[in-house]
């Protein structure tokens, strides 16, 4: 992983979280699709991704969403780093708010009888089945990331998803990307008032169509 340099904020009424002012009225928007095209270093996965992806586990608990890349070894060795970087700048730790390619916790009706309705059910528990929790990261609102490539992408395509996650976009091919967006679907009756249901995030820097494999 590259270095990644540190923010210090040395105003003590700002917290590092709500720092980036651009990150902030994007997250009031809150678009459905969101294509955000950003220099290096604008914490295009750390702020924007991750502020959307934190508010889908709570608007959207229990659902299933796909987070894709050109490559799985790209994804693991840039993109999720990247991710677990920005959900613990906001507070989120591996083990209490979310566990990555493990079984949830399980816990009985009693000790969830404190929770608020609307977690009770989806506590730790995808409101999807899953045959397996490898490349998967499942949050405690029970929502649940699938992680994939589109070097191939049939092995995502047979499933249904609610949302799509995507950075480096530039990376992507349209004829590829586009068997992955026919499996957004399904789950309407419980998610699709949802202004991120069937939607897309995705993020990249500029790309230059001179170098091979960055596309327009």
């Amino acid at each position: 992983m590259s270095y990644r340099k540190k923010i210090k904020i040395k105003d003590s009424f700002v917290e590092p979280r709500f720092a980036n002012w651009l990150a902030q009225i994007a997250n009031m928007i809150s678009t459905r699709f969101f294509y955000f095209i950003g220099g290096r270093g604008s914490s295009k996965t750390t702020e924007f991704q991750v502020e959307r992806l934190m508010d889908m586990c709570y608007d959207m608990p229990g659902a299933p969403v796909c987070w894709v890349s050109d490559t799985y070894t790209n994804l693991q060795q840039n993109i999720l780093p990247s991710v677990l970087e920005g959900l613990e700048r906001k507070g989120w730790r591996e083990g209490v708010h979310f566990v990555i390619e493990k079984k949830p916790p399980v816990f009985t009706d009693k000790e969830k009888e404190n929770l608020p309705d609307w977690l009770k059910d989806s506590f730790w528990s995808p409101f999807n089945r899953l045959a397996s929790y490898k490349h998967t990261m499942i949050f405690f609102t029970g929502l649940n990331i699938t992680f994939g490539s589109l070097d191939r992408p049939s092995t995502l395509a047979g499933r249904s998803y609610v949302h799509i996650f995507g950075d480096e976009a530039k990376f992507f091919k349209e004829e590829k990307l586009a068997k992955l967006t026919k499996a957004v679907r399904g789950y309407r009756a419980r998610y699709g008032n949802s202004v991120y249901y069937t939607g897309h995030t995705f993020t990249t820097d500029m790309p230059n169509t001179a170098n091979v494999g960055e596309y327009d």
